[in-house]
């Protein structure tokens, strides 16, 4: 079924590269030809059809995803110290991951790499930078569910899921019934976006002509700046967040343990799915001396919620597409941000289109608009590659870190 999986999604990955292929030759004879209004006024209504399309399943997909993943904790009790050992490492590089992922994008933005891609999209996020801390901080605390859903307020609908999943929780066999309903709801949900999934090629091409008919294949170039940040990101939280916990958590030698789990690597490599390499992974880390209470638990757990490689992407992207509108974050903005890098990636991993939900949700925080992470489509396979590795490697990471405070634990009793 993985394999299966694994293979509709290459075709799928296959499919949107020739959709930018050919988007970019469109793009390119209509402005060559003079005729780029056909681009804008023709194509481009196209793209924004199915755009929207899957931003509308935004917020259900992640408002029903985060309560039954809350609400299922109940049934875990018996793994309670565990889970809070491993809910405490991946909360921990997730935040790294954010932290890393700014600090990488604030970089290149100060060296001026990152520049205007476009500009329509400035105004969006216009009144967004003069608000005081405080009166930010009062606006994302829900006062009405149904508003935060007209007006798709990502954070208000985040808190509220939270809420309702705690709530049916912590109710136990009362709330059995309203789960049920949850769990059912979030699988239609599920499979509505992954029939959207497989027409993203027909987006993908006709932004990418629009893109290119409007402002030209030589802007698009700066994609380049973004793919070596989230690169350098992406090696940056290798050396510091899991080279620290291997050295002090895990007690191991750091170049014995990428060592070992190099066919893990290999494998995500190539399938690009954290979900697909767990038997991989599970394997491997028995190798390390992971016992089979910790693997079991931390592995399948780590492949939907400790996704670090997607966090530094998430905020680098973000940074970069608010640099490209013509916008500088402020300190704020940023916390508001990270806080909600965490809870896309808790509530979104692991369903098809979870990289479009993820940063769409960031960017409906940040106020900005969602038609430019079309632009990412064109290098997505390279950071899809690179997301998946720095994900699983994590969560092998976590496997031995986890192993070794249990065993401590145990000394100590």
């Amino acid at each position: 079924m993985q394999q299966v999986q694994t293979k509709k999604l290459n075709n799928l990955s296959f499919y949107n590269l020739i959709a930018v292929a050919l988007g970019i030759l469109v793009g390119i004879i209509c402005k060559k030809t003079g005729n780029a209004s056909f681009g804008i006024e023709q194509i481009k209504p196209i793209g924004q059809a199915l755009v929207n399309l899957m931003s509308g399943l935004t917020v259900p997909l992640v408002f029903f995803s985060i309560i039954e993943t809350i609400a299922s904790l109940k049934g875990v009790k018996q793994h309670k110290k565990m889970l809070g050992r491993a809910a405490a490492y991946f909360l921990g590089t997730t935040v790294m991951a954010c932290i890393i992922g700014i600090v990488v994008a604030l970089i290149f933005k100060h060296l001026n790499l990152f520049k205007e891609i476009v500009i329509y999209s400035k105004t969006l996020v216009e009144d967004s930078k003069q608000i005081a801390f405080m009166q930010s901080l009062t606006n994302i605390i829900p006062a009405d569910l149904v508003d935060a859903v007209l007006k798709e307020n990502v954070v208000m609908i985040l808190i509220f899921s939270l809420l309702i999943g705690f709530s049916i929780s912590a109710a136990g066999k009362a709330g059995e019934m309203f789960n049920q309903l949850i769990v059912s709801l979030n699988f239609v949900i599920k499979k509505m976006v992954s029939i959207v999934v497989k027409i993203t090629p027909i987006s993908v091409f006709a932004m990418c002509a629009w893109l290119v008919s409007e402002f030209g294949y030589k802007r698009m170039g700066q994609l380049k700046w973004l793919l070596v940040a989230v690169l350098i990101g992406y090696v940056l939280h290798i050396v510091i967040t899991f080279g620290f916990a291997l050295k002090f958590f895990a007690k191991i030698p750091v170049l014995n343990f990428f060592k070992k789990i190099f066919p893990v690597i290999a494998f995500a490599m190539t399938s690009t799915s954290s979900i697909a390499s767990i038997p991989v992974a599970e394997e491997v880390s028995h190798s390390l001396g992971t016992r089979d209470t910790v693997t079991s638990l931390v592995i399948p757990s780590g492949s939907v919620v400790n996704m670090d490689g997607t966090a530094v992407y998430l905020t680098i992207c973000a940074i970069f597409f608010a640099t490209g509108s013509g916008v500088s974050l402020s300190i704020w903005q940023m916390i508001l941000m990270t806080f909600t890098v965490i809870l896309a990636v808790f509530g979104t991993a692991g369903v098809p289109g979870a990289g479009f939900i993820m940063l769409s949700m960031v960017m409906g925080a940040l106020k900005l608009d969602v038609n430019l992470i079309m632009l990412i489509y064109i290098v997505d396979k390279i950071f899809d590659i690179g997301r998946t590795c720095l994900n699983v490697t994590g969560d092998m990471v976590a496997s031995v870190c986890i192993e070794q405070w249990c065993r401590e634990a145990e000394k100590q009793n």
